[in-house]
């Protein structure tokens, strides 16, 4: 029986000497789940820093762009004044209303020349008048918004600003 009390001491030393190794192992892992924690942290306090700079950067190029913009719009004038002519439509083609053209010029990029009918030397009769910018018959949407989308923008940006349309459509 002395043996079998043996047995039992081995035994008994075994599962000790087994549960301080599992102990061991739990608090290796515990303390690698607590380095992988802090890693973790230290790049969320990372990249959060990164986003702040970032911000910052947005916030910093977007009161330059809005002032570039204001400065845009002052070097343009703050009241401008451009001229659209429509084409014609068709049932003024149908009336015989003769071609926009023979009636309206555009000499310049900023004139338009409009025929009064009458002539002086054999020549017709023009009234002229200037705009910033003219769009003719053949104009399309996109480049009249190219013209007013810096308005767009400042207003966007907080300034005040106005487009006024008029005439027939």
């Amino acid at each position: 029986t002395m043996a079998s009390a043996s047995a039992a001491a081995v035994a008994a030393a075994g599962a000790a000497a087994e549960e301080r190794a599992a102990e061991e192992r739990e608090r290796a892992v515990a303390a690698a789940r607590e380095a992988e924690r802090a890693e973790a942290e230290r790049r969320v306090r990372a990249v959060e820093g990164e986003r702040d700079e970032a911000r910052a950067s947005i916030a910093g190029e977007r009161e330059a762009r809005r002032q570039a913009y204001a400065r845009v719009l002052e070097l343009q004038g703050n009241i401008r004044v451009v001229c659209r002519v429509r084409p014609m439509l068709e049932v003024e083609h149908k009336a015989g209303e003769g071609a926009d053209e023979d009636v309206t010029l555009f000499p310049q990029p900023d004139v338009v020349a409009i025929k009064t009918g009458g002539e002086s030397k054999g020549r017709p009769l023009l009234e002229r008048f200037e705009f910033q910018r003219c769009f003719g018959p053949a104009s399309r949407q996109e480049e009249v918004f190219e013209e007013v989308a810096p308005l767009v923008s400042s207003v966007m940006d907080g300034y005040n600003a106005c487009i006024f349309a008029y005439g027939q459509t």
